[in-house]
């Protein structure tokens, strides 16, 4: 049960299916999508998600995220490109 009344909550797939457990571990694709579905199904007027782009992923598996995240009826979804950390990256 959600108990807050927030203007969005944001839950992120972060990416393509086939590479979920690679890039999140203990994550579980289908298990996001419940997740999102869930809280529009709660009353949350509007949710968001986020998927990062260059992991791998083809064409055909981005436009599928996209549309299983429509199906989830999410309201706002963005697009990142993963840019892998160099060892300057925190100097």
């Amino acid at each position: 049960m959600v108990e807050v009344a927030p203007e969005v909550i944001s839950h992120n797939m972060e990416t393509v299916k086939r590479l979920t457990r690679e890039v999140r571990i203990q994550a579980k694709y289908e298990r996001s999508l419940e997740v999102l579905r869930y809280l529009k199904e709660a009353g949350q007027r509007r949710t968001k998600t986020g998927v990062m782009l260059g992991l791998g992923e083809t064409k055909d598996e981005v436009f599928q995220t996209i549309e299983d995240i429509r199906n989830a009826n999410v309201d706002v979804i963005t697009l990142g490109q993963y840019l892998q950390p160099t060892k300057n990256t925190f100097l």
